[in-house]
C-alpha cells in the first residue's frame, strides 16, 4: 500500500466501514500479519499542526510492507482506536488493537524480549535518543494488533479497562497515552533523531482478558464533566491556586532546569485551570516562566486550552502522579479541580460539599479531606462511627451522624467537634417549612422537615431558614410546587435537581446497572415474540430508555398463558424499577400513578369497557396531566407516561371502530398476539436473566438505536415511532362495529356517489333502488325523507331508527349537523361533506350488478 496524496484516494487504500462496530475479516498473507489503524487524512508536518486533527480514515497494512509501514508512520497521525465520527471520545466504536507507548523504564530490546510471544509493530518516537528536559532515553511505540475479524471493546469503559489491564502488566508504559481519544503523532526528525521500525511476524495476535478489572463507568463529577460553555467564578480559581499541592508545585518548579518535568505534566495543569475566570492568564503566567527554548509557545497553549474545553475533561490527581509529579495521590477531592468546588467560605469551621460527596474541615485556611464513603449507601445511625483524621491534632477521630443526620467529627484527644454546616445543598423552603431531600440505602425518600431542634442552636435555625426564605434558587412557591420523576439511561447516578422556573424538584434516576454482558440472549427471547415487528419493539424500548416526556404507542399484548407477554413487561419495568406502576386501566379520582414512566395494566380487568379505552386517549393525547394525589392540592405535570397491556383475553381491549388508524404514523396501539411457546421450553428462571442482561442491553444495542433516530430525526409521526397497524388489531377494530355502523358505511357510499340498482327485494328486478343527491351551489344535500326511504328499501336492519344511520354518519364527517339550509323556499337537508375522490376510483361503478354485503344484505356494488 503506497500512501503518496493528501486525500489517499488510492485504490490499494482499504477503508473500513465502522459505524456498526464490524469490519470485513482482513486476509492474512503466509509472509506476514494484518494490522488495521485509523490514519488522519491528511499529511502531518508538525506535532502543532497534528494536534489540530480530528478526521480520520481506516486502513489495512501488512507487516512485510515495510516501505508503506515507515511512509505511514513519518507522515500521518495514527491510532489503533475507531471512531465514528470526528476522533473524539464519545465517537469511539471499538479498537483493533493497542498502541504502547514508552518514554523512558524500557529500552528496544527489552520491548522485543517483552512482546516477543506476539505480531507488532515498533518503531521509535521523534524524541528517540534525544535530550528531553534533561533526560537521555529510549523512546518509543509498540502496536500490538488483535485477530482482524471485528473490532473489540467497543465501549469507553471497556477501552479504559484494557489500558488499566496493560498498565499492571507493562508499568513503564505513558498512563497518559490511554484515553479512548487517543492518537499518536508521526515521527519528525527535527530533534535530530534517528527513525528505526522493527516488526515481529512470527508470534501471535495480541489479546487481553479484562473480565478480573473493575467495571469504569463515568460519573456525575466535576472532573468529569461536559464544558458547558460557561467558565466557573474566579474565586474557585483563588482556592485551587492556594490550596491544590500539585499547582503550587508546578508555579515553584516550571522554572527550575534541574525538574523534569514532562508535556504530560503541563497538559494535566492546563486542563484543570482552563475551567474557570481568569483560568487562561494563570496558565500562561505558570508556563511562560520555563525560558527553556522550545518550551513556550503561546499559540500552542491556547489551542491546547480550545481543545480541552472540547474534548477532554480535568485529569485526576492519580493520573498526575504516574506522569511523573512526587506529590501525593489525593482522592478526594479527585482532582486538582475539585477544590474549586468547595463553595464560599463560610463562618462555621466544617463545610459539606454534598450529602452524597465527602466531608471538607477548614481550619485556618487549611484544608483537610476527611472520606465518608459509608454515607453514600446508608443514613447511619448515631451510634455507628467512621474512621477519621483530627485536623487540630492529626490524632484518629471518627465522624457520626446525629438524630437529624447532620455530621460532625469529634476528636477525643482535643475533646472538640467539628461539625456540618447550617446549611447543605439538600435544603429548600416550601410553604415556609425548611425541607431537605433525604436519602436513604440508595433511594430519594420524601422530604424531611427540619425543626428548630435538629439544630444544634436556635441560632442556627432562624440562619438557616432565613437565608433560604430569601433565596430565589432554593424558595418554592406554595401553589402548584412538584416533585417529578424522571428516568434515563444516560444519567449516571441518582442525582435531584431544583428547577425554581418550574417550581418543580426533579429526581433523576438511572437504569438498571450493567450485570451480565449478553445482549444475544435477550435478543433470542425479543426476535421470536415480536417476529417482523421486532424493530419496531426495539425502537421503542430505546426511545424509553433514553427520553422522557416522549409519547410512545400503547403496547397491547394477548396471548395463551406462559408466552412471554408479562415477562416482557416485567424487564422493561426493571429498567426504572422505582419509576413502575401498576394500574387497571380506569379512571381514578386519585391518580398516583400518573406519576410514573411506566404504566403496567396486567391481565386486563376492565377489558370490555369504553371508559378505559377513552382514559388511555386522554392519557397519551395530552403532554399535561392532571394530578390528584391524597391531602396534596391537584396540579399539572408534563405526560412521562407510557403504557403495557397484556392479557389472555384474546380481545385486550375495547376499541372504537370509527377510530380506525388510517396510518402508521397517526396508530396509537400496537396490537399484537404473541405465539404460543412449547411447553418445554418454559424457563421460570427466564425473568431473572433478563434482567441481569438488561442494563447492558440498554446502554449497548438500545443506545444505538436511540442515537439512530435521533440522527433520522422524524417528525412525521404523532405518537414519536410509527406504530404497525397489525392483522389482529384490523380484525378487532373491524370486529367492534355494530350492525348500524357497518350499514353506515356502505350508505354513506350510496349518499356520496349516488345508487342506481334494480330492488333485489321488489316486484322481481323490475323495480329499482335510485338516488342522487341535491346539488345547490357546488354542494351536495340530502333530506331526511331520503335518507328514511333509502335505508328502508335496502332493508337495512335498523331502518326503524334512521336517526341512529344519521348519528354515526355525522360522527364519521360524511354529513354535517346543520339540516336547516334551503334553497329559496326548499328545504335542502343535510349537506354531504365527503367527496367522492374519498373512494377508491380503481372500484366498480355505482351501476352494474347485485353483490352480497358483509351483514348479508343484497345490495349492489
Amino acid at each position: 500500500m503506497k500512501i503518496e496524496s493528501e486525500d489517499l484516494t488510492q485504490p490499494t487504500l482499504t477503508q473500513l466501514p465502522s459505524k456498526n462496530g464490524t469490519r470485513p475479516e482482513s486476509s492474512v498473507r503466509e509472509n506476514g500479519f494484518t494490522i488495521s489503524l485509523s490514519i488522519s487524512k491528511d499529511k502531518i508536518r508538525t506535532k502543532a499542526q497534528g494536534e489540530t486533527v480530528t478526521e480520520y480514515i481506516e486502513c489495512d497494512l501488512l507487516s512485510s510492507d515495510k516501505e508503506d509501514i515507515q511512509e505511514l508512520f513519518t507522515t500521518r497521525n495514527y491510532s489503533t482506536n475507531v471512531w465514528d465520527g470526528p476522533r473524539h471520545g464519545v465517537n469511539y466504536v471499538g479498537m483493533t488493537g493497542v498502541s504502547l507507548d514508552f518514554d523512558s523504564g524500557m529500552t528496544i530490546e527489552e520491548a522485543k524480549a517483552a512482546f516477543a510471544d506476539y505480531n507488532y509493530v515498533l518503531h521509535t518516537s521523534t524524541s528517540h535518543q534525544v535530550d528531553k528536559d534533561g533526560f537521555v532515553a529510549d523512546r518509543f511505540r509498540v502496536i500490538l494488533p488483535f485477530m482482524p475479524n471485528g473490532l473489540r471493546f467497543t465501549t469507553q469503559a471497556d477501552c479504559k479497562r484494557v489500558y488499566q489491564k496493560l498498565l499492571t502488566k507493562y508499568p513503564q508504559m505513558d498512563a497518559a497515552c490511554t484515553d479512548a481519544g487517543r492518537q499518536f503523532f508521526p515521527f519528525c526528525d527535527d530533534k535530530g533523531a534517528k527513525f528505526e521500525l522493527y516488526t515481529n511476524d512470527t508470534g501471535c495476535y495480541f489479546d487481553v482478558d479484562i473480565s478480573d478489572m473493575p467495571d469504569v463507568f463515568v460519573p456525575e463529577a466535576f472532573e468529569e464533566r461536559e464544558w458547558d460553555g460557561h467558565l466557573r467564578p474566579r474565586n474557585e480559581l483563588e482556592r485551587i491556586l492556594k490550596f491544590c499541592p500539585f499547582v503550587k508545585w508546578m508555579d515553584h518548579h516550571i522554572g527550575n532546569p534541574k525538574t523534569e518535568m514532562h508535556e504530560p505534566l503541563r497538559f494535566a495543569l492546563i486542563s484543570n485551570l482552563c475551567w474557570y475566570e481568569g483560568g487562561r492568564e494563570e496558565i500562561h503566567r505558570i508556563l511562560s516562566r520555563d525560558c527553556r527554548p522550545g518550551k513556550y509557545y503561546p499559540g500552542l497553549v491556547d489551542e491546547k486550552i480550545d481543545r480541552i474545553l472540547e474534548a477532554y475533561n480535568p485529569q485526576t490527581y492519580e493520573l498526575i502522579v504516574r506522569l511523573g509529579w512526587p506529590g501525593p495521590a489525593l482522592c478526594k477531592p479527585l482532582s486538582p479541580s475539585g477544590w474549586g468546588r468547595v463553595g464560599t467560605k463560610a463562618a462555621r469551621e466544617f463545610v459539606q460539599i454534598d450529602w452524597d460527596d465527602n466531608v471538607i474541615v477548614d481550619l485556618n485556611g487549611a484544608w483537610v479531606v476527611v472520606g465518608l464513603e459509608d454515607l453514600k449507601a446508608d443514613l447511619l445511625p448515631v451510634n455507628k462511627k467512621m474512621a477519621a483524621i483530627c485536623p487540630v491534632c492529626g490524632a484518629e477521630a471518627v465522624v457520626k451522624l446525629d438524630t437529624f443526620h447532620f455530621a460532625n467529627i469529634w476528636c477525643e484527644q482535643c475533646q472538640k467537634a467539628f461539625y456540618e454546616a447550617a446549611l447543605s445543598p439538600g435544603m429548600f423552603t416550601y410553604k415556609n417549612k425548611l425541607l431537605r431531600v433525604e436519602r436513604r440505602a440508595g433511594q430519594f425518600i420524601s422530604m424531611e422537615v427540619l425543626e428548630e431542634e435538629s439544630f444544634r442552636t436556635g441560632d442556627e435555625f432562624k440562619f438557616a431558614k432565613k437565608k433560604l426564605l430569601t433565596d430565589p434558587n432554593r424558595r418554592f412557591l406554595d401553589d402548584g410546587f412538584q416533585i417529578r420523576r424522571i428516568g434515563s439511561a444516560d444519567f449516571g447516578k441518582l442525582v435531584y435537581e431544583f428547577r425554581m422556573q418550574e417550581n418543580a424538584l426533579l429526581f433523576k434516576y438511572p437504569a438498571i446497572p450493567v450485570r451480565i454482558k449478553d445482549n444475544a440472549f435477550i435478543n433470542n427471547f425479543l426476535d421470536p415474540m415480536f417476529g417482523q415487528y421486532v424493530d419496531f419493539i426495539k425502537d421503542w424500548m430505546a426511545v424509553f430508555c433514553y427520553t422522557n416526556y416522549q409519547t410512545l404507542p400503547v403496547i397491547v399484548l394477548t396471548s395463551e398463558r406462559s408466552c412471554g407477554k408479562g415477562t416482557f413487561a416485567n424487564m422493561l419495568s426493571a429498567i426504572f424499577p422505582t419509576l413502575v406502576g401498576q394500574w387497571d386501566g380506569v379512571k381514578e379520582s386519585f391518580n398516583d400513578q400518573y406519576k410514573n414512566k411506566l404504566l403496567f395494566v396486567d391481565e386486563n380487568p376492565n377489558a370490555e369497557k369504553p371508559m378505559q379505552y377513552t382514559e388511555i386517549k386522554k392519557i397519551t393525547g395530552n403532554r399535561l396531566l392532571r394530578i390528584n394525589e391524597k391531602y396534596t392540592p391537584a396540579y399539572y405535570a408534563p405526560n412521562n407516561i407510557n403504557i403495557i397491556i397484556a392479557t389472555n383475553d384474546p380481545r385486550p381491549m375495547f376499541l372504537k371502530a370509527r377510530e380506525e388508524p388510517k396510518s402508521e404514523n397517526t396508530n396509537n396501539f400496537f396490537i399484537h398476539r404473541v405465539p404460543d411457546v412449547n411447553p418445554d421450553r418454559i424457563d421460570k428462571t427466564l425473568g431473572n436473566k433478563l434482567e441481569d442482561r438488561i442494563g447492558y442491553y440498554v446502554r449497548t444495542e438500545l443506545k444505538e438505536r436511540y442515537q439512530r433516530l435521533l440522527a433520522e430525526g422524524n417528525t412525521n409521526n404523532r405518537y414519536t415511532l410509527a406504530a404497525p397497524i397489525t392483522p389482529l388489531a384490523r380484525d378487532l377494530f373491524a370486529s367492534s362495529k355494530s350492525t348500524v355502523e357497518i350499514e353506515a358505511d356502505e350508505l354513506a357510499r350510496y349518499l356520496v356517489c349516488g345508487v342506481e340498482m334494480p330492488d333485489p327485494y321488489g316486484d322481481g328486478y323490475s323495480s329499482k333502488i335510485k338516488f342522487t343527491a341535491t346539488e345547490y351551489n357546488g354542494a351536495k344535500y340530502v333530506q331526511l325523507a331520503e335518507i328514511r326511504l333509502l335505508i328502508s328499501r335496502l332493508r337495512f336492519k335498523g331502518s326503524s331508527n334512521p336517526k341512529a344511520y344519521i348519528s354515526v354518519l355525522q360522527d364519521l364527517g360524511v354529513l354535517s349537523f346543520d339540516a336547516s339550509a334551503r334553497s329559496n323556499v326548499r328545504h335542502l337537508g343535510y349537506k354531504i361533506l365527503r367527496d367522492q375522490k374519498y373512494y377508491d376510483p380503481q372500484q366498480p361503478s355505482i351501476t352494474g350488478t347485485p353483490g352480497v354485503s358483509s351483514n348479508g344484505n343484497v345490495v349492489f356494488g
